[in-house]
């Protein structure tokens, strides 16, 4: 981490690399989690959803800036459930499949680790110069 005395630290880019290296591996477990909850929950159509599933980290200029999940459409009306729906006009119950397992404590856990490391990059920037006894 490099200091330039006046803003305080700044990143390099081995910091932002272990910057995105938190939130791949944040997103990869909670991708985990959402396949074994179709599996459990036995959702409709559940191998094309399941297959569907993906989780990645987005960066600009190397800097980690978008966590995204990609599914299935129809794995939204799971999650939320629907009324009116299709050529038969049937009823979706929500299933929770999805939002419960991503927001919430789980992205609080994302961002505990994210503060954690940052405040150890700021501990380091430290510089004791002068002592007055």
């Amino acid at each position: 981490m490099a200091n330039d005395g006046l803003s305080g630290p700044a990143l390099t880019q081995d910091d932002l690399n272990e910057i995105t290296a938190i939130s791949r591996t944040w997103a990869k477990e909670r991708k985990n989690v959402l396949i074994a909850n179709i599996s459990r929950l036995g959702l409709v159509r559940t191998r094309e959803l399941l297959n569907s599933v993906k989780s990645g980290v987005r960066s600009r200029q190397g800097e980690a800036n978008t966590i995204y999940f990609k599914y299935k459409y129809y794995g939204l009306f799971l999650d939320k459930g629907a009324e009116n729906v299709g050529r038969n006009h049937v009823t979706i119950s929500a299933r929770h499949w999805f939002s419960q397992y991503v927001y919430g404590q789980q992205l609080d856990e994302l961002l505990e680790s994210l503060a954690g490391y940052y405040s150890e990059l700021a501990l380091k920037t430290i510089v004791l110069t002068d002592v007055n006894a």
